[in-house]
């Protein structure tokens, strides 16, 4: 039982120090702005660009493994702690292939609405933009925080992306809540069939209705 505790509280770690490191990297490359950029140091920041990117999928990686493990552990361990019941409650294949399914959807959906991924029939890029097809480049400078540096590609005359990363964590922080409400409430709508009540699960699965698809 200690084991498992304390396994528990080191994969809780690994998911705040991603999270972290994230915020960590966005604000670090605020202090680079227009007022103390020139064009010498372009292809510093493209490295300096380059690294963050490699900082943020890390991150990406170290809360996904984090959070898998820590779900595994509570499996294991049982309980009546909420983060207890959701992990039961979505370990069958039904409630996995949901999660996948539709937190792919939705980062498709995510990436057609907030420009990430882009489709202009109308538009060729080559022309309109004076754009190489196909190609993708790093604009280092300049920006907010999270808005910067981003990365621009056009993958045909029609159709491209644009990755800016505050969107990037927001597309897959969101598709990860949108997955788990609809496991949830997949898992809530087979126990209804099965009794014909929710009871405790469909407050559990209540408190994602919020989450904003």
């Amino acid at each position: 039982m200690g084991k498992q505790v304390t396994m528990q509280q080191s994969y809780r770690a690994m998911i705040i120090v991603g999270f972290a490191s994230i915020g960590i990297s966005f604000f670090f490359y605020t202090k680079y702005d227009y007022a103390v950029v020139t064009p010498e140091m372009i292809p510093f920041l493209e490295r300096v660009a380059v690294g963050m990117y490699v900082v943020l999928f890390m991150s990406f990686g170290a809360i996904a493994y984090g959070l898998y493990r820590f779900y595994k552990v509570k499996i294991v361990q049982g309980g009546n702690s909420i983060s207890s019941i959701i992990a039961n409650s979505i370990n069958n294949k039904r409630s996995k292939q949901v999660f996948i399914t539709s937190a792919i959807g939705y980062g498709i959906f995510f990436s057609l609405t907030s420009g990430i991924l882009v489709y202009q029939p109308e538009v060729i890029f080559s022309q309109h933009y004076g754009a190489i097809v196909p190609s993708v480049h790093i604009t280092p400078c300049c920006g907010p925080a999270g808005y910067m540096p981003s990365i621009v590609g056009y993958l045909t005359e029609h159709v491209g992306f644009k990755i800016i990363p505050i969107n990037l964590v927001l597309q897959i922080t969101v598709s990860f809540l949108v997955g788990l409400n609809f496991a949830l409430a997949s898992g809530a709508f087979s126990m209804y069939k099965r009794t014909g009540g929710l009871g405790g699960f469909g407050a559990v699965t209540g408190l994602f209705i919020a989450c904003p698809t």
